[in-house]
């Protein structure tokens, strides 16, 4: 009984109208495909066609040759900017070496001072580090020195206050006088005859 519904449906007439109805659909379906496909060649034609046109020697040696130009404009400002960069650096690090030296304990040797060592080669600050018989090293702008310190000054420098002459200083010399007698003159004949008066 199913199957005589199933074959009533699948009559001639039915069958032709199911398999027109699915041509129309392919044909539309078709359609959509060849405008597609065309349209889109047609895109890809049109761009291929700009390319080719940029693809000129002429163009392509244009864009090089403005290439060329920019890479040196830029390699040109580069180089500047490099200069003067290194002269700034070289004047900062010309000032900082002559305020090395100024601060340098050296300028202050070349000015007359000098740096007293001890034996072991610590620095003395004062006179009460160098005992007597004590070695010590004395440092000069242009070299050191040995020396041994003799005694303490400032016990003689004491001893001789009061009007004493120290033993260290040689007595000075009494100075010339700066008055010079005047050469006597010779008498004249008015002298001889002397005044009315």
């Amino acid at each position: 009984m199913r199957l005589a519904r199933v074959g009533s449906r699948l009559g001639p007439g039915l069958v032709a109208q199911r398999v027109e109805r699915a041509r129309d659909r392919l044909e539309r379906v078709k359609g959509q495909i060849d405008y597609g496909f065309s349209r889109s060649l047609t895109q890809r034609r049109s761009r291929l066609q700009r390319v080719e046109g940029g693809l000129r020697p002429e163009r392509v040696n244009s864009r090089v040759m403005q290439s060329r130009e920019r890479l040196a404009v830029s390699a040109h400002a580069l180089r500047r900017g490099f200069a003067e960069v290194a002269k700034s650096a070289r004047a900062r690090l010309d000032a900082s070496g002559r305020l090395l030296v100024s601060l340098s304990y050296q300028s202050a040797l070349k000015r007359g001072y000098a740096i007293v060592r001890s034996d072991e080669g610590l620095m003395l600050r004062s006179a009460a580090e160098a005992g007597a018989g004590s070695k010590v090293s004395i440092e000069f702008h242009d070299g050191r020195r040995d020396a041994q310190i003799l005694g303490d000054r400032a016990k003689s420098d004491a001893s001789v206050e009061g009007g004493g002459e120290r033993a260290s200083e040689p007595r000075r010399a009494a100075a010339p006088s700066q008055t010079r007698s005047k050469p006597q003159q010779k008498p004249t004949d008015r002298d001889k005859q002397g005044s009315l008066f």
